[in-house]
């Protein structure tokens, strides 16, 4: 999100700061923010109006209002009955976002996600890496998967410190009831007459024939 403001010509430097560390005002305002964190994963992507002299501040809190309206009381009461925490289905929502684009995978691959979660397996998603290094890529080496960071789900078993991304609607809700699936490992086909298609699989086996018959 931040990188959008890059390219709008407001003021970048200013806006990154303050996302990056959020001012005490920010925190006492907008309750659903946890402290000592950057506001990543909660400024909401959408299109804004905005004034040309807008400040960083101004931009960003426009940003965080439309978190809290989207995300309604009645989805934040779904988390609480699940005896889950809004920032961590953030956290996840990002690592669906970050995964795939199609609404309907969505639930499946929060469920595959969440079915690892529950038996302590390493999510292993590639979302992590691509953050880590600061840009997608449609494959990474080894030496990729073995850089040492808290946000490399490869390397730490549960979520991550904190979002990857600032997470569509859509993803936050997969998040918040991932399908129920016996689904524990999905890829993302590169080939061209499958490019966008997600398979999943039950078992490993299962998994490294689709990897195989989608050229991975």
């Amino acid at each position: 999100m931040v990188d959008v403001v890059k390219d709008s010509g407001f003021p970048y430097e200013e806006f990154r700061a303050l996302a990056l560390s959020p001012s005490d005002s920010l925190y006492a305002d907008y309750d659903f923010l946890k402290r000592g964190t950057s506001l990543e994963g909660f400024l909401f992507p959408d299109t804004y109006n905005l004034f040309p002299d807008a400040s960083a501040e101004v931009i960003i809190r426009k940003m965080l209002t439309n978190f809290d309206k989207k995300v309604s009381q009645s989805m934040r009461e779904n988390i609480l009955r699940q005896d889950k925490d809004l920032f961590d289905v953030i956290v996840l929502a990002s690592i669906v976002e970050g995964e795939v684009t199609k609404g309907l995978d969505r639930k499946l691959v929060a469920g595959v996600f969440q079915n690892r979660l529950d038996i302590d397996m390493a999510l292993q998603t590639d979302a992590s890496i691509d953050y880590i290094k600061g840009e997608a890529e449609m494959k990474h080496t080894l030496d990729d998967l073995k850089i040492d960071s808290p946000y490399n789900t490869y390397l730490y078993p549960g979520l991550p410190p904190g979002p990857l991304n600032s997470p569509s609607l859509d993803s936050i809700i997969a998040a918040i009831s991932p399908a129920e699936t016996e689904y524990f490992f999905f890829l993302n086909s590169n080939k061209e007459e499958n490019l966008g298609e997600t398979f999943f699989a039950e078992t490993y086996e299962e998994h490294l024939i689709n990897k195989n018959a989608n050229g991975l």
